[in-house]
């Protein structure tokens, strides 16, 4: 069944009423409080019909939108621009909850990717580990601190 603009209407009210009320799964909202009596929803039930787990899935699946106001930066500043506001969302956190120990350590960190891309790099010719992108890592008891991508630009402050 192909998406009706109705279809994507009904699922962004779902989207903005999970974002008021959250679930721990989406498709738990769907559900009639019958059947799901913890966050169930007879009115979004009522809305989605009965192929509400079709619908949910397709639009997970195969509908993508973005701001198409927003121009992205340049490669060079931000390289990782689709993931960037995620790492740096983790650099605060980590900053805020842990409290480093007198000793820590710095070494580098490979994150392990499948895929294309001009940052991956190999990590020796016999190892098993294979390709992926490269951190820069302060680690303090086996827990990460802070971490740096090799594809960045070196941070300023």
């Amino acid at each position: 069944r192909d998406f009706e603009s109705e279809d994507i209407m009904k699922m962004m009210g779902v989207y903005m009423i999970d974002g008021l009320a959250p679930s721990p799964r989406l498709i738990q909202k769907m559900q009639p409080w019958s059947k799901q009596w913890m966050n169930g929803n007879d009115f979004i039930a009522e809305c989605m019909g009965s192929q509400y787990e079709q619908t949910y899935y397709s639009i997970r699946h195969f509908f993508g939108c973005q701001y198409p106001f927003l121009i992205p930066p340049i490669k060079e500043k931000c390289p990782s621009v689709k993931v960037d506001e995620f790492f740096h969302w983790y650099r605060h956190v980590w900053k805020v909850v842990w409290v480093l120990g007198q000793k820590v350590s710095i070494d580098k960190q490979m994150c392990k990717m499948q895929g294309r891309s001009e940052y991956k790099t190999r990590c020796g010719k016999y190892k098993r580990l294979g390709g992926g992108i490269q951190a820069d890592c302060i680690a303090d008891d086996g827990f990460i601190y802070d971490f740096y991508f090799h594809n960045e630009p070196p941070d300023m402050m």
